[in-house]
């Protein structure tokens, strides 16, 4: 914390006994741990390093870690893969973990998020404040769920793996797309479900990319309907920021040529 030398405590309660962290510092796990509580993260720049451990809230229908207005945190797991689980649902509003306005979180590589209750759980839940994954990072929701929602704020995802996708809703903020896998669970939401703006997939897909499925073919981005197969958005390996355009001259010569290459 603050350039202090690190210490070393038995649990989280023996360090923050109301489960508020607040203030710029690192917390790594050195076991798996069960919460008693919410974490919640209130303000400062905070890096939750889950060292290849598991953080989870045991069976309580409660949020793992909630990022509120004016914390900035990074989740990452520098000893191989590290896990946070939960289940939280209706009963406190959905995700495992819960991003609220003003807050920021950026989920790196080898951290999964999974949430296991079946009802109206979510893995990742923003309601107002910027989230960031990137790629390696995986989360999963119970079946019939999206494991991401953007009810509100912004998200930019660059790569990942998520079992039960995403739902962006109408009035969340930028929501930009460039990589990342994306599961159906049988949710009627889809892999990719966009509902801001017209609705088109165009709108939270980075300009130059594309959603691909299992068979090859690309997705049109036009289009207003949730996917519901499993796709991966990719860059596109040609994508024209213009129309293509002909001198008279050329235009001439090429008349009744049979052997251009096919595109």
């Amino acid at each position: 914390k603050d350039e202090e030398t690190a210490r070393e405590y038995a649990s989280f309660d023996a360090w923050a006994s109301n489960g508020t962290i607040s203030d710029n510092c690192t917390i790594k796990l050195l076991s798996d741990i069960t919460l008693t509580q919410t974490l919640t993260f209130a303000n400062g720049t905070i890096t939750l390093d889950l060292n290849g451990k598991t953080l989870s809230t045991g069976e309580g229908n409660t949020v793992n870690v909630k990022i509120t207005s004016d914390s900035n945190v990074t989740i990452t797991s520098t000893g191989g893969k590290g896990t946070l689980t939960g289940r939280a649902g209706a009963g406190d509003l959905y995700g495992t973990v819960k991003i609220e306005s003003g807050g920021s979180c950026t989920i790196k590589n080898d951290v999964s998020v999974n949430n296991s209750s079946n009802s109206n759980s979510r893995a990742i839940y923003n309601t107002g404040g910027n989230l960031a994954i990137e790629a390696g990072a995986e989360t999963s929701a119970y079946t019939g769920n999206p494991s991401i929602e953007i009810k509100d704020g912004t998200a930019k995802i660059t790569g990942g793996d998520f079992n039960g996708g995403i739902v962006v809703r109408s009035s969340a903020g930028d929501v930009e797309i460039s990589g990342g896998t994306f599961g159906y669970n049988s949710s009627t939401l889809g892999a990719i479900c966009n509902q801001k703006g017209n609705g088109e997939l165009s709108e939270i897909i980075k300009t130059g990319y594309g959603i691909k499925l299992s068979d090859g073919r690309y997705v049109n981005l036009d289009s207003k309907d949730a996917i519901k197969a499993k796709v991966e958005v990719v860059k596109y390996p040609l994508y024209f920021t213009e129309q293509p355009a002909i001198n008279t001259t050329n235009a001439q010569a090429l008349v009744g040529y049979k052997n251009a290459p096919k595109l």
